[in-house]
């Protein structure tokens, strides 16, 4: 994803790469430990703690630069 999402906040990146890898808020939040609502709300607000993405990253075989 490296360059492609440049300029973008994290919950923008976040969102082009659920809908690249077709993962679900549901998928997400059962990875990181919370509900969908919880993913619906972070990515509204752009509010990511630095090891959820950590965590995100590593699943999917991404940089976390390319997250944040």
């Amino acid at each position: 994803m490296s360059g492609l999402f440049e300029g973008l906040n994290t919950s923008d990146k976040i969102k082009a790469f659920k809908a690249l890898r077709k993962v679900t808020d549901v998928e997400l939040a059962k990875l990181l430990g919370v509900s969908d609502e919880t993913i619906r709300n972070w990515l509204k607000a752009d509010t990511w703690d630095i090891n959820d993405l950590k965590q995100i990253a590593a699943q999917y075989d991404i940089e976390l630069n390319d997250l944040i």
